[in-house]
This record gives C-alpha cells, structure tokens and sequence, in this order.
C-alpha cells in the first residue's frame, strides 16, 4: 500500500465532511480504507488539539479488522 495513496483518500475524505464528534470521524475514516484499499486491518488516530479547556489535545485511536 502506498501511504501518499492513503494520506490522499483520507484528505480529500475530511474536507467534504462536516462531523463534529472525532470518534465518528475515525470510524468512516476506518470503514473508508478498508474499503478502498486491500489492507487487513487498520488503525486510525484523530487528534483535536484545544478541544477542551486546559488540555493540549484530545485524540481517539481505533483499530478495525477486514472480517
């Protein structure tokens, strides 16, 4: 698999999308490769930096298995 393949899938992706909840976003992130790239399994990490107040970051990681 070519990342820049990914990291080009993944980018035009974010900017149609309008979600507000960076644990959806990973999740069609996730749906997104699978379905477009022959890849076994994925993990997907989503950061907000200044999402909340006192805190540098928010992030969530998720990990999705091809069934």
């Amino acid at each position: 698999v070519h990342y820049g393949d990914i990291a080009r899938c993944v980018t035009e992706w974010v900017a149609q999308s309008q979600l507000n909840l960076i644990e959806t976003m990973a999740e069609q992130i996730a749906d997104l490769l699978l379905s477009r790239f022959l890849v076994a399994s994925v993990i997907v990490k989503v950061s907000k930096p200044g999402a909340i107040k006192n805190a540098a970051n928010v992030s969530v990681t998720i990990e999705r298995t091809r069934p």
